[in-house]
């Protein structure tokens, strides 16, 4: 329920709160390639957006996920020289994509990489797999937390 103080808080606090420029809200000009990812941190910057929020295939050949280090280094290097946080986003929790998210994640300087796990099935099983997927981030990229 919102109270008096409630609302007070929050007025207080809406000219801070990070906002974010979400790829998704472009997925149909990226999947034809007419908004690129470096494209986004443009408008994120125009819109003193706090940084991106971006799938690793967003763009399609042009997407993060098909960039060499050359090209993920210089998408970290803009961010940075707009001043804008990434991260990084992927549609899967195994092991290979996770790995795909975190290499990019490192190789653009982004502050954090979210995963979407998706599998199907009872749903105790899917729990397990899951467990096992946040397990594997844990054990293998605890240095990077």
């Amino acid at each position: 329920m919102m109270t008096i103080n409630n609302a007070r808080k929050i007025l207080q606090r809406v000219d801070t709160l990070p906002l974010y420029l979400h790829a998704y809200a472009f997925h149909l000009n990226m999947r034809l390639e007419r908004v690129l990812p470096a494209d986004l941190l443009d408008i994120a910057s125009e819109n003193n957006l706090r940084g991106v929020k971006i799938h690793v295939l967003d763009g399609e050949r042009f997407s993060l996920g098909n960039m060499d280090d050359k090209e993920l280094s210089a998408f970290g290097d803009k961010a940075r020289r707009l001043n804008l946080d990434i991260h990084i986003e992927t549609s899967a929790s195994d092991k290979a994509s996770i790995d795909e998210a975190v290499a990019i994640a490192l190789k653009t300087g982004a502050s954090s990489v979210r995963f979407y796990p998706r599998y199907e099935g009872n749903l105790r099983d899917v729990l397990s797999i899951i467990a096992n997927d946040i397990a594997y981030v844990r054990e293998t990229y605890q240095d990077c937390l």
